[in-house]
């Protein structure tokens, strides 16, 4: 399975390459409309992504994981197509969040699947640590391009980018180790047992927390511009910074997710009460001094193992069904954070940025590891 895992990491570097300048500059541009439009956008782009994460764990269980990524990777490309029109950006933005949301549960259960039990961790945390460089390479270089030659320049380097990923899908070896021949009633009640079993509620509640807590992310670049003063060229430094630091802890982590497999929720616990004083020095320092929203590095770093070993720790569970469970997981931790847009920008307008990113982003760190750590206390 060698080749997978290349293909898989491969064509994942070059879409966070793009992703890593998207990820900024449609929140720049989509924040540019208003912030009414922007929230509104943004809610229902996180809807869409919700509805295709569900889609694509169903297709991943179904079809196969292959076929569902080829069809990512098509909805992909015309997103970046639509960037060509300056009237078409909110288009571009929904079907951005679809070809997100959709090959989330195929891309992760074959990576799985494509390597040993006892290598879980180490090759899944790859996965981050080349997500921030490849975010971190693509925000500094596309952001330049933009800058130097215009967006359309940048927009014809990431359809080259993003084409070149999509033939390489057709590469990849199916690993499905059979096709899901369960009706839709019986589907629903595998959905069911999922959300009542005691091991997949004992982290759901938690997921659902830091789910809330990741809707600060599309308002980092607003609170560079605003907040700190920042420019473009600075904000597209300093993502680049964002998405490079934690890469060396998303491999240390990712190791000790395998060495502490069965602590789990106790371990995550640890890193959320490390993260929470990182998020508030960022609130609440950067409007005294723009230095300390660098702090922002510190929760990054440690927040990029999360969704990985809730992701491993489900699954070991879970034998069966692996693309809808990773699904439903992804719903909590990345759509959720969409959902919960329209909360932020309302604490933004009332309390202003530095308490709206402290209320949502710190108290639910908080929240979710004393949940995680009472969750443990009660197991034991």
């Amino acid at each position: 399975m060698k080749r997978n895992i290349a293909i898989l990491y491969g064509v994942g570097y070059s879409k966070g390459f793009i992703n890593g300048f998207l990820s900024w500059y449609l929140s720049l541009r989509l924040y540019d409309w208003g912030l009414a439009v922007f929230a509104a956008v943004r809610l229902v782009a996180q809807v869409l992504d919700y509805l295709a994460n569900l889609a694509g764990g169903y297709l991943a269980d179904k079809i196969g994981r292959k076929p569902t990524l080829i069809i990512t990777d098509v909805i992909y490309v015309s997103s970046i197509l639509c960037l060509l029109r300056p009237e078409l950006l909110p288009l571009a933005v929904l079907l951005f969040y679809v070809a997100d949301g959709l090959p989330t549960s195929a891309s992760f259960v074959m990576r799985i699947e494509s390597v040993p039990e006892n290598w879980r961790g180490k090759i899944i945390s790859i996965g981050p640590a080349l997500s921030y460089a490849s975010y971190a390479a693509g925000s500094f270089a596309l952001g330049f391009i933009a800058a130097s030659y215009g967006s359309a320049s940048a927009v014809y380097a990431m359809l080259a980018i993003s084409c070149a990923g999509l033939i390489a899908r057709f590469f990849l070896v199916e690993t499905l180790r059979r096709i899901s021949t369960s009706t839709s009633a019986g589907y629903l009640k595998e959905l069911k047992y999922v959300f009542t079993s005691r091991e997949y509620s004992r982290v759901i509640a938690v997921m659902a927390l830091l789910g809330v807590s990741f809707a600060i992310s599309p308002f980092l670049a607003p609170f560079l511009k605003d907040v700190a003063g920042m420019g473009d060229y600075e904000i597209a430094v300093f993502f680049s910074l964002y998405n490079l630091v934690p890469i060396p802890f998303s491999l240390i982590l990712g190791h000790l997710v395998d060495k502490y497999k069965d602590s789990i929720p106790k371990f995550l616990a640890v890193l959320l009460y490390l993260d929470a004083p990182f998020i508030a020095a960022f609130a609440l320092l950067t409007p005294v001094a723009p230095i300390f929203a660098y702090a922002v590095l510190g929760s990054v770093s440690l927040a990029s193992i999360y969704r990985a070993a809730l992701n491993i720790y489900v699954s070991d569970v879970f034998k069966t069904h692996r693309g809808l469970i990773v699904a439903l997981n992804a719903v909590l931790m990345a759509n959720l954070p969409g959902v919960a847009v329209p909360l932020v920008a309302a604490l933004w307008a009332a309390l202003g940025p530095p308490l709206a990113i402290l209320l949502v982003a710190t108290a639910t760190r908080i929240g979710a590891a004393a949940l995680l750590l009472a969750k443990h206390s009660r197991a034991r």
